[in-house]
Formats: structure tokens, C-alpha cells, sequence
């Protein structure tokens, strides 16, 4: 009897232990035109301007950042970006704004972009177009449904606006 007894003692114990598959880890890219990439790469002209990106301190993260109610910051554990941030949004604006006739340096300073639990993305900072005054913008989009693909794709959306806005003003 004593021997049934630890016996399952035993199985009990290795049936705890035994854990839950562990969840993976998501990485995520902006979206950049891969053709539009390569024939930037490949022009032999001279470079009219460049894009800069500055990231507040917040957004230096590898994770994707949720706002819950207007003050509380979550970053996504298994959600993350596949590359820095600063370099993906400068591939993003150098291929809406380098096909430009008017192509001048920009400088780009974010200070928001998250999403949120309410389901809109915002996009908060200021541009500055060579040594002009600085401009700046706030940009919220709506997603389209729940989840993380459509944060990506509501905040392309946003950072397409944000390239209109900035080639306006050019």
C-alpha cells in the first residue's frame, strides 16, 4: 500500500512539473517595397537629402508598446520587433520621400507610437524639413480589427499620412 502511495506521489509530482509549451516569440517588420528598396540603392544620383529618425527614450525598446487608459505603458513580452525601430521607420520615410524632386533633409523625433487597448494607433512627435521651424503632428488610426497585424498595419497607415504630411510641406 505504502508503495501505490508513492508511487503516485511520484506521478503526481512529474505531472506538475511537466510545463505548458512555452509561448513563442513574434517579431515584426514595417512593411517597405523591396523593388522600391533596391532601385533606391541602385540610383546614381547624389543624395539631395536624408532622413534622421529620433526615438524618445520609451520607443528604444525591441518590444511593441500598448497603451492601457492614458497612462499606463505595456510592452508586448512576445511581441517584438525583428529590427531597431529607427532603422525600419527611416527605410519607411526614405522610400515615400527620396523619390521626391524636392528631397531635403528631415528630421523626424517621435515621441509616441503604440497602440492601445481601445483599438488606435497614435503616432505623436515633430518633423523639421532642413533648418525650417519644427513642425509638429499627432496622428491616431483606427485598426481595423484586434491583434498585433492590424496595430502593424494601422500604424503603416499612420506613418504613410505622416510622409504626405512631410512631402507638403517639401
Amino acid at each position: 500500500m505504502y508503495r501505490y502511495i508513492c508511487v503516485a506521489l511520484i506521478g503526481l509530482c512529474c505531472l506538475s512539473c511537466s510545463s505548458a509549451p512555452e509561448p513563442t516569440i513574434n517579431y515584426y517588420i514595417l512593411p517597405i517595397s523591396a523593388k522600391v528598396e533596391n532601385s533606391l540603392k541602385s540610383t546614381n544620383q547624389p543624395d539631395l537629402g536624408k532622413v534622421t529618425i529620433v526615438l524618445a527614450p520609451l520607443l528604444q525598446k525591441e518590444n511593441l508598446q500598448i497603451m492601457q487608459g492614458d497612462a499606463q505603458v505595456v510592452f508586448a513580452h512576445y511581441h517584438r520587433w525583428a529590427q531597431p525601430l529607427d532603422y525600419m521607420l527611416k527605410q519607411v520615410f526614405e522610400q515615400q520621400l527620396k523619390p521626391l524632386n524636392n528631397f531635403k533633409n528631415v528630421t523626424i523625433q517621435f515621441e509616441k507610437l503604440h497602440g492601445s487597448t481601445a483599438g488606435v494607433v497614435s503616432l505623436q512627435g515633430y518633423f523639421v524639413i532642413e533648418q525650417q521651424a519644427s513642425q509638429a503632428f499627432l496622428i491616431e488610426k483606427k485598426q481595423s480589427q484586434a491583434g498585433y497585424p492590424a496595430m502593424l498595419e494601422a500604424m503603416t497607415e499612420g506613418l504613410l499620412s505622416l510622409s504626405q504630411k512631410i512631402a507638403s510641406v517639401m
